[in-house]
């Protein structure tokens, strides 16, 4: 929001809610179409590379690996996006579900939270969420347990990690399946050096997004991949103009109700 802007909070909430999800680009959906070669992804014990701006083997994409885990990617470019205003939306959207609606309308129906014990170096450090969506296979409850990126698989915090703008991310599972199915990580680098635009007008801010999740399969039987590569394009939190000026004017204010 703008000076002079009378819109609330709330409003633009519910102006996002309104909103038609915007689509993937065409060239991104067609690299999701078909599964990818699993020679080229990164394993657990390579979480460290999403921190490196270079461009990955695999950016885009899914596929199943010889161990029958479940892999998916996806690098967006989020210009103007900062890290602050990341940790922002991860401690504040939980907070209510027409919050968590409004992030992607046509996937997200809710959601409740338990709010960390202690306070952390990020707010959401702790923090468990319950999420009612479908993220391709169906609507459901899911749980996330929001930790230190070193207790899923990074070798540290990377706080000051001059590459890096922040790390959301943790174990995911299914109450209702009494399963952690995997590990998701969003990573927000504070350059691309794949957009030209940010070349061109550095000011404006470059950051990208790097999302990147694996799931053990104990049927064998993969879930509809594309689907949860496609939703996870959709922005952290979604990219719309209304979105940014609201984290902008919410995080000004230094309030997280």
């Amino acid at each position: 929001m703008t000076a002079g802007d009378t819109t609330t909070r709330g409003e633009l909430v519910e102006q996002l809610l309104d909103e038609a999800t915007p689509e993937p680009p065409a060239e991104l959906l067609a690299a999701l179409r078909e599964p990818v070669d699993p020679s080229g992804v990164l394993g657990p014990a390579e979480m460290d590379r999403l921190l490196d701006p270079a461009p990955l083997a695999v950016e885009n994409g899914w596929c199943w690996t010889p161990g029958h885990v479940g892999f998916v990617a996806v690098r967006t470019p989020m210009p103007g996006h900062t890290p602050e205003m990341w940790d922002w939306w991860f401690d504040w959207h939980p907070r209510a579900s027409v919050r968590y609606r409004a992030w992607c309308p046509d996937a997200h129906f809710g959601i409740r939270w338990q709010p960390p014990r202690e306070a952390g170096a990020k707010p959401f450090w702790g923090a468990t969420h319950y999420p009612d969506e479908d993220a391709g296979t169906g609507r459901e409850v899911l749980r996330i347990d929001f930790l230190p990126p070193s207790r899923y698989g990074f070798s540290g915090d990377a706080l000051d990690d001059p590459r890096v703008g922040t790390i959301v991310g943790g174990y995911v599972g299914s109450p209702a399946r009494h399963m952690r199915a995997g590990v998701m990580a969003h990573v927000l680098l504070r350059s691309d050096p794949t957009s030209p635009a940010c070349s061109a007008r550095p000011a404006d801010g470059c950051s990208t997004a790097r999302w990147c999740g694996g799931w053990p399969s104990r049927s064998g039987s993969p879930p509809r991949w594309p689907s949860i590569a496609r939703e996870s394009t959709r922005g952290s939190p979604r990219s719309s103009p209304g979105c940014t000026s609201a984290m902008r004017d919410r995080r000004g204010r230094g309030a997280r109700r």
